[in-house]
């Protein structure tokens, strides 16, 4: 009829049945159907009827099936329906209906009840359809709520209907739970019910699902994590990009720092920004791979069904305020790296259930102040474990023994007590332990010596927060692969063994620290067997350095070739800051102090002055550094303004300067060493300055975390390796020259180091191997020169610029072996004199950004062509010239990339040319020098 119900059929009082299904009537349902007092039937199945249902169905006392279903009827249930006794079907499904459900009292003759598909809240009354109790008819009493909003229980009322055939069907709604006492009702949906007969039969429990929302004999309810309501029939846990949405919306992304192509329809999610998927050509392709998401403003929890992303390897949330739960990991079948640090996770429950590909663990900077969670310990698929700084306390647990795959073990900078449990020794796998800076004491298990994979022991300074490593030094004897020993800063006596790292190979590069204990006697000669050792021995009580050590020119970073014994240790009653000599113009310098220690390789002669005043150190920085011509000077030298208030001062809350930062002030001449006496600056900051720097004293500032002296007038580093708490150092475009500064290899804790753009020379340092945090390096432009470093024990770095030095050879097969391969890494080698093939080797790093322009590079091995996820997949999309531009051709990249293909050069020689029309010079220089031999040569002498 495609209009309203015609007003004819009103008039049809002795009407019965009136059956109007799929007509396309529209509007609403009029009140003159309240005429029709004998209807027993009335049918609207699947139009366009709209409003409420009218208050003249009140008149239609013999009413026994009505049927509103598929309409767009709207509002409140009316409660009039409660008493409409002769009630047999009524359907109100697939409509608009909203509000609370009728409890249907007065209805003892209803067999079907469909309110399903609608827009109703609340919980189901109590009572609900009491008209039924004590049915027992053979018709099956159908009662389906269905697809609405209802909350809450599933409630006891409804056991008193236990006894009645029904089925009863409640899924897709926000019930959390059913009540115990109808998990036994059997009479219900007796035709499928499962055996024996439980909750699950009447709902699926939450974090589950199936096609029909509740348990049958042949279909059990599915695990599924993101389900958050009983009865749910559908999963998102298959579908990635909803649970990326799910995540996207949980932790705030719209306020994010980068949200790129997030939930964007027309951009697939592999292009989101931190999303990495699958792409080698099989059913994984698409999927997701990777998950980083860091230092990127996310808030809040990490949805639990983020495991369910069934292909997912890496996810990493760190410097976020989140919390992960790990209850559900078990449901992450490929999961093999998480990293938390420094969020808001605290608890680890649950991930012990991780499956066995699950191998890495960081969770650095947690505030969990207590034990080592138990769980971690007993998730015994970790090949590595990195808790630094968690402030964890109490003592190592013998539980540690369990982890039978462990590798690496890193839990420097905690308060940990107590010795080393024996248990370690059965670590068979072990090869990295780095302890330190915790309050550790008692000897070196004996065990530790005889594990056959460790290369790095690290107990550094235990003393400074109560404890330290005490006994007799261990020989170290069995070790057969440690080449980095690290037990500077303890409470080791006696002499150095004579057969200390007998039994590791003599062409090892060894680096030892065994500074700051109570070692006495002879560092032995037997140590001359190694061909190269940098060896830390200052602030001990040893009385003499073995001649045949005197003679080791590659010890000490080739220091010993120079300076012999004092590159080694200064002589009794000498000193130098680091107590050895590293420098042309630093020699050991006699000390006038009476009460001098006649010990070698001391740091210091002792005395010094303090300041106790901040207010008053920051004044003498003003008056020493030209403070009134500074561009900003604002409330400097003020005795009215408190000094926090001092332009470029940042202080904590308790008043107490945290930061100095007077970058590109007009700041001249020195920077006082008194500002080392401020007892908790962590940042201090003169770049672009014509300013000097003196590092005497730096020791003193123990919490100094960031120095940036970049564009500045430094021209030496000496002292700076005794500033043991920076993270990062930048001293970019300084005067300082010669070999890189050997001071910074005591800087243990750094993050980033920038020394790019000097004048700094020399072949790469041995003793570079002993910064173990460094994550960022960056060297460029300076003069550096012989084979290139291999960065070998350098586990964190990511980001390394090496370019427009003078480095030659070729690329070594073992270049960042060791790095965490699950993030993408950054080398720059450009214009460098490389040469060979670039080797197969690199492939163990799948998210390379690699630079190897302008070097002398003859092939790239065909293995690395078709890595993925090499330099922002150009060498998926061009090959081999998405690495370097092959011979005989040549861009100002040096490679292929998007819309800057390779052109032919034919003068290109080497892979990689970045300028054809400098190639053509270079050889019609050679042809010319080549033709005219000596007649050149006269030429240019007039």
């Amino acid at each position: 009829l495609a209009s309203t119900i015609p007003d004819e059929i009103w008039e049809l009082t002795n009407l019965k049945a009136l059956h109007m299904a799929q007509m396309g009537l529209q509007g609403p349902i009029p009140d003159s159907i309240g005429d029709l007092t004998n209807l027993e039937e009335f049918n609207i199945y699947e139009n366009y009827m709209t409003g409420n249902i009218p208050s003249a169905f009140e008149n239609l006392p013999n009413m026994r099936e009505l049927t509103l279903s598929r309409n767009s009827l709207s509002g409140n249930l009316p409660s009039f329906i409660n008493d409409m006794a002769n009630m047999e079907e009524l359907y109100l499904e697939n409509n608009d209906f909203t509000g609370q459900l009728l409890t249907f009292q007065n209805m003892p003759k209803i067999r079907k009840l469909y309110v399903n598909y609608n827009q109703m809240t609340g919980s189901i009354p109590q009572p609900f359809l009491p008209g039924l109790i004590g049915y027992s008819g053979e018709d099956r009493v159908r009662v389906n709520l269905a697809g609405n909003l209802f909350t809450g229980e599933i409630p006891e009322s409804l056991d008193m209907l236990q006894l009645v055939p029904m089925e009863l069907v409640a899924k897709d709604n926000q019930f959390t739970s059913v009540n115990n006492y109808l998990c036994d009702n059997t009479a219900w949906f007796a035709d499928d019910a499962p055996d024996p007969f439980t909750c699950d039969a009447i709902l699926c429990p939450k974090g589950t699902y199936n096609a029909i929302g509740r348990a049958t004999a042949d279909q059990p309810c599915q695990r599924c994590v993101s389900n958050e309501f009983m009865g749910q029939t559908s999963c998102g846990d298959r579908d990635d990009e909803g649970i990326l949405k799910l995540l996207y919306v949980s932790t705030g992304g719209n306020e994010w720092k980068y949200n790129d192509n997030w939930l964007s329809k027309d951009v697939p999610i592999c292009e989101w920004y931190g999303i990495t998927c699958w792409d080698l050509g099989d059913d994984r392709d698409g999927r997701i791979r990777h998950i980083h998401l860091d230092d990127n403003n996310l808030q809040g929890t990490i949805p639990a069904n983020i495991y369910s992303l069934e292909t997912l390897t890496v996810l990493s949330l760190a410097r976020n305020d989140i919390i992960l739960d790990f209850r559900a990991i078990a449901e992450s079948p490929h999961m093999h790296r998480i990293d938390v640090s420094a969020t808001k996770t605290v608890v680890f429950d649950g991930i012990s259930d991780a499956p066995d590909f699950f191998k890495h663990l960081v969770a650095n900077k947690l505030q969990i102040a207590g034990t080592i969670p138990k769980e971690i310990l007993e998730t015994k698929s970790l090949e590595s474990i990195s808790m630094t700084g968690c402030g964890l306390t109490g003592s190592l647990s013998p539980d540690f023994s369990q982890l039978e795959s462990l590798k690496e073990l890193y839990l420097y900078n905690n308060a940990l007590r107590g010795s080393i449990p024996e248990a370690f020794s059965s670590l068979q796998q072990l090869k990295i332990l780095s302890l330190a800076k915790n309050a550790l004491t008692g000897p070196i298990p004996d065990g530790l010596e005889a594990l056959p994979n460790l290369q790095a022991l690290s107990l550094t300074d235990q003393v400074s927060k109560g404890g330290g490593i005490s006994g007799e030094l261990s020989a170290l004897s069995e070790a057969r692969a440690l080449t980095t020993v690290m037990l500077g800063g303890n409470q080791l006596e006696g002499e150095i063994p004579k057969e200390f790292l007998r039994n590791v190979d003599l062409d090892a590069s060894i680096a030892v620290d065994l500074s700051n204990n109570l070692l006495t006697g002879t560092v032995p000669g037997g140590l001359a067997r190694f061909e190269r050792m940098d060896i830390y021995l200052e602030n001990n009580e040893l009385s003499a350095v073995d001649d045949r050590l005197c003679a080791r020119d590659e010890w000490m970073g080739g220091n010993v070739r120079e300076f012999g014994c004092d590159a080694i240790l200064c002589p009794e009653y000498t000193t130098t800051e680091l107590g050895r000599r590293i420098y042309d113009n630093q020699e050991c310098m006699d000390c006038t102090d009476p009460q001098a220690a006649a010990w070698l390789g001391q740091t210091q002669c002792g005395g010094t002055t303090y300041i106790n005043s901040e207010k008053e150190i920051l004044k003498i920085l003003y008056d020493k550094c030209g403070g009134v011509n500074w561009h900003n000077n604002e409330n400097w030298a003020s005795e009215e303004e408190h000094h926090c208030d001092w332009f470029g001062i940042d202080c904590d809350e308790a008043k107490s300067v945290v930061a100095i930062n007077l970058g590109s002030n007009a700041v001249v001449g020195t920077v006082p060493t008194e500002i080392f006496q401020l007892p908790n600056l962590q940042r201090l900051s003169f770049f672009s300055n014509s300013v000097n720097f003196d590092a005497k004293g730096i020791e003193g500032a123990r919490n100094l975390q960031s120095l940036v002296l970049d564009n500045t007038n430094l021209n030496t580093l000496e002292g700076i390796g005794l500033a043991r708490s920076l993270t990062s150092l930048n001293v970019r475009s300084t005067k300082i020259k010669g070999s890189i500064p050997e001071e910074i290899s005591h800087l243990v804790n750094l993050e980033t180091l920038n020394i790019a753009e000097n004048n700094l020379g020399g072949t790469f340092p041995q003793w570079f191997n002993m910064l173990p945090n460094l994550n960022t390096f960056l060297a460029a432009k300076n003069q550096i020169k012989g084979p290139l470093p291999t960065f070998f024990s350098l586990q964190q770095l990511k980001y390394i610029d090496l370019s427009y030095n003078k480095f030659t050879g070729r690329i070594p097969d073992g270049f960042m072996a060791n790095v965490e391969t699950d993030e993408k890494i950054f080398a720059d080698l450009s214009h460098n004199a490389l040469t060979g093939t670039v080797p197969q080797s690199l492939d163990h790093l799948p998210e390379l950004v690699i630079r190897l322009q302008s070097n002398k590079i003859e092939a790239i091995d065909s293995g690395l062509c078709d890595l993925q996820g090499w330099n922002n997949g150009d060498v998926s999309n061009f090959g081999c010239d998405g690495i370097l531009c092959p011979a005989g051709s040549s861009n100002s990249d040096g490679r292929h990339t998007e819309g800057q293909p390779c052109e032919q050069c034919k003068h290109a020689k080497h892979m990689g040319t970045i300028n054809c029309s400098a190639a053509v010079v270079a050889t019609a220089m050679k042809t010319t020098l080549l033709g005219l031999g000596g007649m050149l040569t006269m030429y240019l002498m007039f």
